[in-house]
């Protein structure tokens, strides 16, 4: 029998934006900011230039361990 994990997450869908600038300013992701920023990300068609940038920015962060990453 396999076991599923059900995660709830709030249905207040914030800008993507606003998700990265919290997670810069944190300097840190959690796995609900980390849903969020998903969850915005597959619900837009298309990424500005600047978005990818931020983006990008933050991997990079991440990789360098400016920004942790915690459960």
């Amino acid at each position: 029998m396999i076991q599923t994990q059900t995660i709830h997450t709030s249905t207040v869908q914030l800008p993507l934006q606003t998700i990265i600038n919290d997670i810069f300013s944190q300097r840190c992701i959690s796995r609900t900011t980390q849903q969020q920023l998903m969850q915005a990300l597959f619900d837009r068609h298309e990424l500005s230039e600047h978005e990818e940038t931020q983006i990008n920015r933050m991997f990079d962060a991440i990789n360098q361990g400016q920004i942790r990453v915690t459960d």
